[in-house]
Formats: structure tokens, sequence, C-alpha cells
């Protein structure tokens, strides 16, 4: 995350900073923050924009109740973790919060919302943001 020369923050590539791919292209590089590697990278089975939707999910659910999804100090633990444990939604997320975690962690991404040709216009949608006006924010 950034912020611009006007304080706002920004967020920017999560790791799959290629250019020129197609939307359903895949990539076999294994770089990001573990906390955030979406279960495709670990498993080394090649990964698209969609892992990016993971690591958006994760840094949510992070801003949400302060740490991410699978946090654990043993970094090998906390990757067996993503591609397998289940995620607790926390009693005090929203139901839209819950709604969007539910999809952007959704460990196959063909199913991770974001991941269908409307991209971030699917998430964008979403009820989550419902008080966002997007144009206003792309000023």
């Amino acid at each position: 995350m950034l912020l611009d020369k006007e304080g706002h923050i920004r967020i920017t590539d999560f790791g799959l900073s290629k250019q020129n791919m197609s939307p359903f292209e895949l990539t076999r590089s294994f770089c990001g923050t573990p906390e955030y590697l979406a279960p495709e990278i670990i498993k080394g089975e090649g990964h698209g924009r969609g892992a990016d939707w993971w690591s958006l999910g994760a840094l949510l659910y992070e801003m949400l109740c302060g740490r991410p999804p699978h946090f654990n100090r043993d970094r090998q633990q906390m990757l067996r973790d993503i591609v397998s444990k289940p995620i607790p939604m926390k009693a005090y997320f929203s139901d839209e919060a819950t709604s969007l975690l539910k999809m952007l962690l959704q460990r196959d991404v063909t199913k991770r919302i974001g991941y269908s040709e409307k991209d971030a216009d699917e998430i964008k949608a979403h009820p989550f943001f419902a008080s966002v006006d997007w144009k206003l924010v792309s000023e």
C-alpha cells in the first residue's frame, strides 16, 4: 500500500507484477508476502490475476480483525494452512464483509470473485461496497 501526493491510500500489485498478461494467462513465479499468498501460488499450479484477489481478501481480513486469516509465526505451517485450513470468520464481521471475504478467499480460483472477465467490476458490485461511489474514488 502506498500513499499518493494527496495522502490517499493506493493498493498496488500484490506480487503478480507481469505486464501484458491476458486475463486467464498463468505465470509460475513464486513471489509475494507469505501471509497473502494465494493457494495456487503455494501449490505451484500457476497463477494469474485471481491470486491478487485472494491477496486483497487476506488484506481486508487483516484490516477487519488485526491479523491475516492464516497467520502463524511458523511460516511453513502458515503456508500449509493457507492451502487447506478453514478460514474462521469472526462473529463481529458484517454479513457483507463475511460474504465478500468468503468469495475472495475461495481456494478454487475459478470460483473466486474477480476471476471472471468482469475482473474488478465484479468485486466493486458486491454489497460490501454499496456505499462506495467508484467514480468519486477514481478522481
